[in-house]
């Protein structure tokens, strides 16, 4: 979940970490996050953290987008499309979902 109440910004908050840096140099371009990465480094430091925890990114995907508090401004139009871009990309070309049960044997 994120924070409930911050008490000042952290460093990194203000900054991307190394992994972030590497997460967003893997990507493909037409979905790496520059504005979000540019304003609001917090996000894609988290993003880089959860990237390799497919359930963990769905949930902090679904924070980003969903305001539970009701106290949210909102995101600036560019950073909410490249946050819907790249939940997009995730779920579909990263950690693809399937249709498929789990007890299927792969006869289709």
């Amino acid at each position: 979940m994120l924070e409930q109440s911050r008490k000042g910004k952290l460093n990194a908050d203000q900054e991307l970490s190394q992994e972030a840096k590497q997460l967003l140099e893997s990507l493909d371009l037409k979905v790496q996050p520059v504005e979000t990465a540019k304003h609001i480094p917090r996000i894609v430091n988290k993003m880089a953290a959860l990237w390799n925890k497919p359930i963990a990114m769905d949930n902090y995907f679904m924070e980003l987008m969903i305001d539970h508090r009701g106290t949210r401004k909102g995101f600036p139009p560019r950073v909410a499309a490249e946050i819907a871009a790249l939940q997009e990309y995730y779920s579909t070309i990263v950690y693809p979902k399937t249709s498929r049960d789990v007890w299927d044997k792969g006869d289709q």
